[in-house]
């Protein structure tokens, strides 16, 4: 039996841990013995096993992990002291991360490694080390930084020591190559994942409304991106209110994390949301679900989704909605580009153009057929671009077509011998 080694660099249940499943599960379904190193704890380390997983969870006496602080969300300086404390303690996981993953790979001894995400490209090094092939999984950009000098290291060590790249969009791969252009024979596109489960039609929506507690005689206007300032929740509540000041027979679904003490800037802006929240003329129109388990029931029970991000990354609940053949309105970030077709299969708004956004909404709430034609569209595109078994077999493929070549050489070094 073949076995494999994931890298988990993800202490919650995010978007890119719903991908890394569904990449789990098809190598289950390839006979493959998975393991898999985690910072998961709790109800999400329980979710993890029960894929059918061997889990070893990360132990740490001076961090809780060793995901390295380099994702497109961190805005910390160097020069700040608390940007220099956060390097100093970067560079103390990067080796440490070398040496647990090492650790880890000599335990399970694993034909090949895959790697979560380029926070922890660091196991790259521990598996080159180790003569394991590695892939790994590109699923965000960068953080700004100030000289690039952290981002062309680790661009180095992915380009360097993983044998296979995947990129979620061209954006995640252009990252790469404009660094490490010599990598470009290791890097592919390879598209989201979308399962049977996503293109179900047959969701009693009127049950989940009620259940909700959503009036069932009003359209539904839905996000899923929490109270973050990256993803623009802030904009979508400020766009509801400009709706409602003249639409009464709508409601407004406002579902996900809330990260309301993480930074100071993000208690401001939940501050600021919550001040939206609490006007007595909208407590019954904006309506919040908290965090959902599984967003498709909320996706089919609404009428329009909308992706409000201030910040580039990929929005999986766009194709998501997709597959409901639901209308998607969302901010013309770079991803969204590449995305949506404006007026074909979406409609783009400018980032941060409260206006914009709610001018979309009303345009798609008084026509249903644009609303069948863009939903119609999307579905079409989610259906031929991330089709699960399609994309993860050919990331499976990738991880066998590794193992041979290691297995080849192997012989090959026999017989010189």
């Amino acid at each position: 039996m073949k076995r494999i080694l994931f890298i988990d660099h993800d202490a919650i249940n995010s978007g890119s841990s719903v991908s890394m499943n569904y990449i789990i599960k098809a190598f289950l379904l390839h006979g493959f013995k998975v393991t898999v190193f985690s910072p998961k704890r709790g109800i999400y380390l329980d979710k993890l096993k029960a894929l059918g997983v061997e889990v070893i969870p990360t132990k740490w006496k001076l961090m809780k992990d060793m995901n390295l602080r380099l994702l497109f969300t961190e805005t910390y300086s160097p020069f700040t002291f608390n940007g220099f404390i956060l390097c100093i303690k970067g560079m103390i996981k990067f080796f440490l991360g070398v040496w647990a993953t090492a650790k880890v790979i000599a335990e399970v001894k694993p034909d090949i490694l895959y790697i979560n995400e380029y926070v922890v490209a660091q196991s790259a090094i521990a598996s080159h080390i180790k003569n394991v092939k590695s892939m790994i999984h590109i699923r965000s950009l960068y953080m700004k930084g100030q000289f690039g000098i952290r981002q062309q290291i680790v661009a180095g060590c992915i380009a360097k020591y993983c044998d296979s790249i995947i990129a979620i969009t061209e954006q995640e791969a252009m990252q790469i190559l404009m660094r490490q252009p010599q990598a470009s024979n290791k890097i592919e596109v390879i598209g989201e994942f979308l399962n049977e489960n996503n293109f179900r039609t047959n969701y009693d929506t009127i049950v989940w409304k009620k259940q909700n507690k959503i009036p069932l005689d009003k359209k539904v206007v839905l996000t899923l991106v929490g109270i973050v300032p990256i993803k623009g929740g802030l904009d979508f509540m400020k766009a509801a209110e400009i709706v409602l000041k003249n639409n009464k027979d709508v409601v407004f679904l406002f579902a996900g994390e809330t990260y309301n003490a993480e930074r100071c800037e993000s208690k401001k802006y939940y501050e600021d949301a919550m001040e939206i929240a609490n006007k007595p003329h909208l407590k019954n129109q904006l309506i919040f679900l908290g965090s959902l388990s599984d967003p498709i029931p909320a996706l089919a029970s609404c009428d329009i989704y909308v992706s409000p991000f201030t910040a580039s990354h990929f929005s999986r609940p766009s194709i998501e909605a997709w597959a409901q053949k639901k209308p998607v309105v969302s901010t013309n970030v770079r991803h969204a580009t590449d995305l949506i077709t404006h007026n074909v299969n979406g409609l783009l708004v400018d980032v941060g153009n409260v206006q914009q956004i709610a001018d979309a909404v009303n345009s798609l709430l008084v026509n249903e057929s644009l609303c069948e034609r863009l939903g119609e569209a999307g579905y079409k595109k989610a259906l031929a671009e991330f089709n699960a078994a399609t994309n993860t077999n050919l990331i499976v493929a990738k991880a066998l077509a590794l193992i041979d070549e290691a297995n080849d050489n192997r012989e090959s070094h026999k017989q010189e011998i």
